[in-house]
């Protein structure tokens, strides 16, 4: 009897500890979730940084590192990711943080508890610059093709493309041309292609007036693939026939 009580408290320790892995096993995952995120917002700040620092210094070298990094980043892109980024880079009154809210649902309070906060208090309340706004939408859009919803897709895609036409910038150029592409995409995937092809003529000559080249070169291979789609064999023809494709093109 004396035995059996010294070895009831041993037995107590290893189901506590039995107890602590199960929990430690549940919360961890958790944890790591929230790390993962906070490292993928640290590396779109970067991303972005880039992008000011290409506007500011008037060096396209700088915005097109930020492009080329789209494709990973969309990998490690989620709701919450998307929710804080624009939180953190939006002021509060802008209505294009509040029209990119409304294609992703708010995380939970537990999920959100931490700010994300890349820019400083004063800059926080002032405008972000159109490039860093595009770029965002974007990776937005991004999103939302992965998560094949195609029906915000197209109105997130079209959104973008009503932003990109008020502005005349050339540090826009490179991110534009992204953002063509993908509407293109999304246009085809519902089987709507030709309905944006005026578009894409419009957007092309108004590349061509500016001297944009690799919007040149991302609207005419976007052209000839609408007109093959659909067989249009002659009017793929006297596009390049008329046109030059730009040789400094990336």
């Amino acid at each position: 009897m004396a035995d059996q009580e010294k070895q009831a408290p041993a037995k107590d320790v290893e189901m506590k500890d039995a107890e602590d892995e199960k929990k430690d096993g549940v919360e961890e995952p958790q944890a790591g979730q929230k790390d993962k995120d906070l490292l993928t917002l640290e590396d779109i700040r970067d991303q972005l940084r880039l992008v000011e620092r290409g506007v500011a210094q008037k060096e396209p070298r700088y915005i097109s590192r930020a492009v080329r990094s789209l494709q990973s980043l969309r990998k490690k892109t989620n709701d919450i990711v998307l929710w804080r980024l624009t939180v953190g880079y939006f002021p509060a009154t802008s209505p294009s943080k509040d029209s990119l809210l409304n294609y992703l649902e708010e995380p939970m309070e537990a999920e959100a508890v931490v700010p994300f906060r890349p820019r400083t208090s004063k800059a926080a309340v002032t405008s972000i610059l159109p490039e860093v706004d595009v770029f965002i939408h974007l990776l937005l859009l991004l999103r939302l093709l992965d998560s094949e919803n195609m029906e915000k897709a197209k109105r997130c895609s079209d959104s973008l493309m009503e932003k990109l036409t008020s502005h005349n910038r050339r540090s826009l150029d490179l991110i534009s041309a992204k953002c063509y592409f993908y509407h293109s995409r999304i246009y085809e995937l519902i089987g709507q292609l030709a309905g944006i092809r005026s578009f894409l003529h419009a957007r092309l000559r108004t590349a061509t007036l500016r001297h944009d080249e690799e919007g040149q070169a991302t609207l005419m291979n976007l052209l000839l693939r609408n007109y093959l789609h659909y067989n249009l064999y002659d009017q793929a023809d006297k596009l390049v026939s008329k046109s030059t494709f730009p040789g400094n093109a990336n």
